[in-house]
């Protein structure tokens, strides 16, 4: 290996580990206490596909509901029958802030039978 081409591998060496270096610490969320928060993980999605079904003529509380379905698949796979989990505070809040219901009132979540 001449002088060369060792010099250029010290510098790529040297810039992975900056790069490695400035990748920031995930942020611990103040609700769900996750880090990285679920809403930042899953939001920007749940996001998209749930404004273009509002787009698409549906009523804010059928929207919600699809909100809530794909966070749960998405965070923990295709649940049994009766395998309910419940939304962190973030993740419910912000669905709910982003497609209200009119009077304010949610069934919240029920654990099954």
């Amino acid at each position: 290996m001449d002088a060369e081409s060792e010099e250029s591998s010290e510098v790529e060496d040297e810039e992975v580990d900056e790069a490695l270096s400035e990748k920031e610490d995930p942020v611990v969320c103040d609700l769900c206490s996750q880090a990285p928060c679920d809403w930042e993980t899953f939001g920007e999605e749940i996001w998209e596909e749930c404004n273009s079904l509002k787009e698409g003529g549906l009523d804010n509380k059928a929207v919600r509901f699809h909100a809530y379905k794909m966070y749960t698949r998405m965070r923990h796979g295709v649940l049994r029958r009766f395998d309910r989990q419940p939304l962190p505070v973030c993740v419910c809040g912000e669905i709910t802030d982003a497609w209200p219901e009119a009077d304010h009132v949610y069934v919240g979540f029920q654990q099954a039978m």
